[in-house]
């Protein structure tokens, strides 16, 4: 059976995303070509690959194990694609650097400035999901990320994690004169529908909640009073804002990380890593 290595490719990238959608903004293609290849792919392997509905697309089990069978070979296969790539293109080590909320641009903008003063290279930075962040990491597409995992989210062999520290989750409001006892009929602000259903059933029941997708909607929501927002105390303004810890068992463990690939030898990714190292330590040894 002779198929083109591309439909096992845009397979393997449907498969790790939510939506057709989101895999042809992954592949720089359009959603009816998406379609017409998985089919193209399904008729050849006479099986029926995924499952789409209007949520997404969701594997079956002859998928599964299709997925599970070509997954190292087609990682091992973008790793190679991308290191060719990488030496062509970035021969002056410029660095692609990943984030998933633009606050933990905080973290970042010291160190990159450090790095970017001390060598010439150029840097480009890109917001993104976790899990797509991982996946770019590993196929070598951004060299170094830093990022909350939540529950110390599975790796695989190819990424380099260190964990920077844990996240520590508040209830806050921006308005620091009145801080309500009472929050059976004021709307909480949240990233994460679970963390509203274990700690506020009478706020998730009576719909009285609102779920964005990044810190920084949060943050601009509690400030234009629509409510309480739930965050990380790190990525708080303590001197704008009043915040209360929440202490619950059903609350996941989420910390901040740095992952790197192992397989590339962008010199430039390893020294921001130490830097960002470096500034967090600093700025907990002043703190304490």
């Amino acid at each position: 059976m002779n198929i083109n290595y591309e439909l096992y490719k845009i397979f393997f990238v449907v498969a790790n995303s939510e939506t057709i959608t989101d895999a042809a903004k992954k592949l720089y293609t359009s959603q009816p070509a998406i379609t017409k290849s998985i089919k193209n792919l399904e008729e050849q392997l006479n099986v029926t690959l995924f499952i789409r509905n209007t949520k997404g697309t969701k594997l079956t089990n002859e998928g599964k194990q299709f997925y599970n069978q070509i997954k190292p070979a087609i990682e091992q296969l973008l790793i190679a694609e991308n290191e060719i790539s990488s030496h062509a293109t970035y021969k002056s080590e410029n660095i692609i650097i990943g984030i998933n909320d633009i606050i933990i641009q905080k973290y970042l903008t010291k160190p990159l400035k450090k790095l970017l003063n001390r060598n010439n290279v150029n840097a480009e930075i890109k917001e993104q999901k976790t899990q797509y962040l991982i996946d770019d990491v590993t196929c070598g597409k951004i060299d170094i990320a830093i990022l909350q995992i939540v529950n110390e989210q599975s790796h695989n062999q190819y990424i380099e994690t260190t964990k920077l520290f844990n996240l520590n989750i508040c209830l806050f409001s921006t308005n620091t004169r009145t801080y309500p006892t009472n929050i059976d009929n004021i709307k909480i602000i949240s990233n994460d529908i679970s963390i509203i259903k274990n700690l506020f059933p009478q706020n998730y029941k009576n719909s009285k909640y609102i779920i964005v997708d990044s810190y920084s909607q949060i943050y601009e929501l509690v400030n234009q009073e629509f409510g309480l927002g739930i965050m990380p105390k790190e990525f708080i303004n303590k001197e704008k804002c009043i915040y209360k810890p929440i202490k619950h068992n059903n609350i996941p463990n989420i910390g901040l990380y740095i992952i790197i690939n192992k397989n590339f030898k962008n010199k430039n990714a390893n020294k921001l890593k130490q830097l960002i190292i470096e500034e967090i330590s600093n700025a907990n040894t002043v703190t304490n």
